[in-house]
């Protein structure tokens, strides 16, 4: 089912739509005791903001909103000054009803395109450290834990991946 994903742009219009993608995930997460992944609360106003960016890309299957993920060109927050070299995964979100279907998988596999298309060497993101099944879940589509960051309370583990460059450079 995932190669039938169609991914693109969010629009300020699909705002709603979204919260309501991501806060399924949060609450989700949040039963399976992994409150620390996301804040207890989604802030609208920040995530209205990466849509106006041009940073949050939907994935549908047909008309249905089955994913997301949000790309941005830096993250000092996180992983401190870096050269610009690499391009940073936030916010991938499956549906439930999509889950262990390939779809995430599938989202980070379009990502690495999209980074490579830009001219970007590594596709990096965090997650929770505390959250053993997402730490194997990245390390099992290919990404290596490069280090850890602690941001206040939060403690996250630092993955990458190296990009192959396009075939056309």
């Amino acid at each position: 089912m995932a190669d039938q994903l169609h991914v693109s742009r969010a629009e300020p219009s699909d705002l709603d739509a979204l919260m309501g993608l991501l806060t399924e995930v949060r609450l989700w997460l949040a039963s399976k005791g992994y409150e620390g992944q996301w804040p207890p609360v989604i802030p609208r106003d920040f995530i209205a903001a990466t849509i106006d960016r041009g940073e949050v890309y939907l994935a549908f299957q047909g008309e249905h909103l089955v994913g997301t993920v949000t790309l941005q060109w830096d993250d000092p927050h996180i992983w401190g000054k870096r050269s610009p070299n690499a391009c940073y995964v936030h916010r991938l979100a499956v549906r439930r009803s999509h889950a262990g279907q390939g779809t995430g998988l599938a989202l980070l596999r379009w990502a690495e395109r999209f980074a490579v298309g830009h001219g970007k060497r590594f596709l990096r993101l965090d997650c929770w450290a505390d959250n053993p099944h997402l730490v194997r879940y990245y390390a099992d589509a290919g990404f290596r834990q490069c280090g850890e960051v602690t941001v206040g309370s939060w403690k996250g583990a630092l993955f990458q991946r190296t990009l192959a460059p396009s075939p056309w450079e």
